[in-house]
C-alpha cells in the first residue's frame, strides 16, 4: 500500500487500504485494526482521514504495539497540523515523541518533532527576541509541554545542552523558569508581529 502511495497511485493505495482494514475486522485484534486504519488514514482525503486516524489512536492505546500507537499519534497530529489544527495537534505528537522514544525509533522522533516544529507560529522559528535558533527550538519545545529529556531525543541533543538553551532562553526573555515561557514566547511574537 505505502509503496503505492509512494509513486501517485493513490486510488491503489486506497483500495489496499480497505483490504487490509475488511481483514482486520475479522481479524479484530486491536493491532490488526489501527495498523489498518492508519493505512485508511494515509490514503484518504483530510476529514476522512482524521477519522481514521483517530479511531486507530484509540484502538492502539488498548494495544502493546507501542510503535504503531506512535506512528498513529504522529500521522493524526500531521493531519491536524495540514488542516490548520496546530493547538489540537500538538498533544498527539508530543505524545508521538515520547512513545517513539521508549521504542527508540529514531526516524519516528524524527518526524514528530519536524512536525512540533512546523506547529510553530512562523516567527517564533527564526531568532526574533534575541533567541538563538536553536534556543527558540528547545524553548518552544518547553512551552507545548515537552520534557527535557524528550526535548533532547527529538533534538538529538544531550539534555545538558538543553538545559543550557533554555537558560539562555529564560535569561533573555526575562523569564524566572518554565512556567512563564509560553507567555513570554506569544508576548515577544506579538511585538515582533506588530
Amino acid at each position: 500500500m505505502r509503496a503505492h502511495l509512494a509513486s501517485g497511485r493513490r486510488d491503489t493505495a486506497a483500495a489496499l487500504a480497505a483490504e487490509d482494514l475488511a481483514r482486520a475486522k475479522r481479524w479484530g485484534t486491536p493491532r490488526a485494526m489501527g495498523a489498518a486504519l492508519i493505512s485508511v488514514g494515509l490514503t484518504s482525503d483530510d476529514e476522512a482521514a482524521t477519522r481514521a486516524l483517530r479511531k486507530a489512536v484509540e484502538y492502539l492505546t488498548e494495544s502493546v504495539a507501542r510503535l504503531p500507537h506512535a506512528e498513529a499519534l504522529l500521522e493524526l497530529g500531521a493531519c491536524l497540523r495540514r488542516r490548520g489544527q496546530a493547538d489540537r495537534a500538538i498533544p498527539h505528537l508530543r505524545q508521538a515523541v515520547e512513545l517513539s522514544a521508549r521504542c527508540e525509533s529514531k526516524p519516528l522522533i524524527r518526524r514528530a518533532a519536524d512536525g512540533l516544529r512546523a506547529c510553530e507560529p512562523a516567527s517564533a522559528r527564526g531568532t526574533v527576541h534575541g533567541l538563538t535558533k536553536q534556543e527558540t527550538r528547545v524553548a518552544g519545545m518547553a512551552a507545548q509541554g515537552l520534557t527535557n529529556r524528550q526535548i533532547a531525543e527529538a533534538l538529538f541533543l544531550t539534555r545538558r545542552t538543553v538545559e543550557l538553551h533554555l537558560s539562555g532562553a529564560y535569561r533573555k526573555l526575562g523569564i524566572a523558569g518554565r512556567a512563564d515561557l509560553a507567555g513570554a514566547l506569544r508576548r515577544h511574537q506579538d511585538q515582533f508581529s506588530a
